[in-house]
């Protein structure tokens, strides 16, 4: 099974690099996936992503241009070919 991970601001930074496809043996969650991000782009990335062992809530994760806030959130189960985008939050005024 192949993903596409977008990656965007600090994080495309971080990563070095603004998309990978990543190939699993098995079907996984969003949870899993950022899990994996994290192992494979290293201890900065795992920082900006997760808080005390959960992702940081108010990033913005999109499946295939859906929010998984209007699927199944964390739990959502990624398919072969989806594309998962990755938009930390953003501050201003």
């Amino acid at each position: 099974m192949k993903v596409k991970f977008r990656l965007f601001a600090e994080l495309r930074e971080i990563a070095g690099e603004k998309e990978r496809i990543l190939e699993f043996n098995k079907s996984l969650t969003v949870f899993e996936a950022l899990n994996i991000l994290s192992d494979f782009y290293g201890e900065r990335f795992k920082e900006r992503i997760f808080k005390e062992e959960n992702p940081v809530e108010n990033f913005i994760i999109l499946v295939n241009g859906v929010n998984i806030k209007n699927l199944n959130d964390m739990k959502t189960q990624l398919k072969d070919g989806d594309e998962v985008s990755i938009f930390p939050p953003v501050g201003g005024g």
